[in-house]
């Protein structure tokens, strides 16, 4: 009797509500159901935006020359390793945090939710990063070793959650694969209804159906009944809606996110580095454009002013930069996840310095490990090593390691 119980509830009731789902009415935990995937969905694909995790560019010691216009949403960090071939040379590292985790920090609030993701992308279009360079002490030449600082601001946002709530095509796209998968929402929807019951109900109404005319009726019931569930009574209602979201995902759940990648963005950047007196103290300003030329290929865009100023008299020195990079996507991922693909990026740099034209130009493959780490690696050429810092020989090579920290969490959170 009880397995016959169990397969009524479990089984008839689902396929029942799915039908019941389909009529103007009992719309309730359904339209609640909707509206979370779609905010899922909305901040993941924010999430998964191209952002820079390596270290600005002005560190010589970075495993890229070329910054890009959107810094990681919460945290990221940068290791560079010993450069290969730089024996006596040291690491260099920095940590970019972003307006948007201060804000959650202070307020309390999870960063990763997504309502709250959602929410707030003005602030993410602010990031702020500290570091140390790299020092090579090999030439017998070598300057006090700097402290990096740094300031990004996003002045044309088109790839965060914000566009993709307001595209037509991807709510008709996203309402087309809820509708194919009627079935799946039913299920979820019945799961819901009968949970909200037997914690909710506490003898008011005889029946399921009457308790959810009377308290279930529309999305924002719904919402204000869930938040009188307990912590973990809520931790199983996520559940519930997170397995309805999967069950809705097909290989390319989310064809906006390709979109989202493709459109332009431009950033205005301001990086130091700090020595102490008698090293050179150094100031550059960046405008940075970049747009996807295809799904797979995209074009990044640097134009900087550098400063230098010295204690020395007339030892001040100004100049120019500008940067390319091509970066093509070798693997792509699919869906909701957050790994980054392998990535294979070519890019050249001009800079005009003490009268004298500086080049460079670096192969790069950028591996990821985990979601949220990636392992840069990079092979260049460099016209003038005696001006470029001491960092570089003809030929370099350079590796570290990239931590997103949030999607560290967020994958974590996924498992």
């Amino acid at each position: 009797m009880t397995n016959y119980r169990r397969a009524i509830r479990y089984v008839l009731l689902p396929v029942a509500w799915a039908l019941l789902c389909s009529s103007a009415q009992a719309q309730g935990i359904g339209d609640w159901l909707d509206k979370r995937v779609e905010m899922q969905a909305t901040a993941t694909a924010g999430k998964k935006k191209p952002a820079q995790t390596e270290s600005i560019a002005i560190d010589r010691g970075s495993t890229t020359f070329v910054d890009q216009t959107s810094a990681a949403d919460v945290i990221s960090s940068a290791l560079n390793l010993v450069p290969l071939g730089g024996s006596s040379a040291d690491g260099s590292g920095t940590v970019n945090i972003s307006a948007y985790a201060i804000y959650t920090l202070v307020s309390r609030q999870d960063p990763l939710l997504p309502d709250v993701y959602n929410g707030h992308q003005d602030l993410r279009r602010f990031s702020f990063v500290i570091g140390r360079e790299a020092q090579n002490d090999s030439t017998g030449n070598a300057q006090a070793r700097g402290t990096i600082y740094g300031f990004k601001i996003l002045l044309i946002n088109t790839r965060d959650a914000s566009s993709i709530s307001s595209d037509k095509k991807f709510h008709d796209e996203l309402g087309a694969v809820l509708r194919s998968q009627a079935a799946a929402r039913g299920k979820a929807a019945g799961k819901l209804r009968i949970f909200l019951f037997e914690k909710l109900n506490n003898g008011r109404f005889p029946d399921e159906p009457a308790f959810e005319e009377a308290e279930l009726k529309t999305a924002d019931k719904v919402e204000s009944a869930i938040k009188n569930l307990s912590h973990d009574d809520q931790v199983e209602v996520s559940r519930i809606a997170d397995t309805y979201a999967q069950a809705i995902k097909t290989a390319n759940p989310m064809p906006i996110v390709k979109r989202l990648e493709r459109r332009p963005q431009f950033s205005f950047g301001f990086q130091t580095i700090q020595r102490p007196s008698g090293s050179p103290t150094e100031y550059r300003g960046q405008l940075i454009y970049d747009q996807g030329i295809t799904d797979r290929l995209f074009l990044v865009l640097n134009g900087t002013f550098d400063y230098s100023s010295t204690e020395k008299l007339g030892g001040d020195t100004r100049g120019g930069r500008g940067a390319l990079e091509l970066k093509y996507n070798i693997t792509q991922v699919a869906g909701a996840d957050l790994h980054s693909p392998m990535q294979l990026a070519l890019s050249g740099e001009g800079e005009r310095k003490q009268n004298n034209w500086l080049y460079r130009a670096q192969l790069k493959l950028e591996i990821p490990i985990s979601t949220g780490i990636s392992l840069p690696l990079s092979l260049g050429y460099g016209n003038r090593p005696d001006l470029l810092h001491q960092q570089e020989k003809d030929i370099f090579g350079k590796f570290g390691l990239t931590f997103d920290i949030g999607k560290i969490v967020d994958g974590l959170r996924q498992r």
